[in-house]
């Protein structure tokens, strides 16, 4: 995605002010930008959208491994572009969460 060149994505944010300066770099950067402020829409919302990439904030939901996986699982298969990006966005978070997301460390 280096450039934007137009590719569309979905924003998962519950903050309004988080959620709009992130639209905003995207937007500047060339990306369309959809903004959705309800974690759990998050997994319809990219099976509706079909996102070139997720910015996907976890530290709001209380199964955040299995949100992830969710929202992965519903960018799997599309035509135009076979397995989206998600960018999983945290705060502090508990290192075995952080190992069912996939962190090796």
């Amino acid at each position: 995605m280096a450039g934007g060149a137009g590719e569309l994505v979905l924003v998962v944010e519950h903050d309004p002010a988080v959620a709009e300066l992130q639209r905003r770099s995207l937007t500047r950067e060339g990306y369309r930008v959809e903004v959705e402020p309800d974690p759990a829409a998050a997994p319809d919302a990219a099976a509706r959208l079909r996102p070139d990439a997720v910015v996907l904030d976890l530290s709001t939901t209380a199964a955040p491994a299995e949100l992830y996986r969710r929202v992965a699982d519903a960018l799997v298969g599309r035509p135009s572009r076979p397995g989206g990006r998600v960018v999983a966005v945290v705060g502090p978070i508990d290192p075995a969460v952080a190992r069912g997301l996939g962190a090796h460390r």
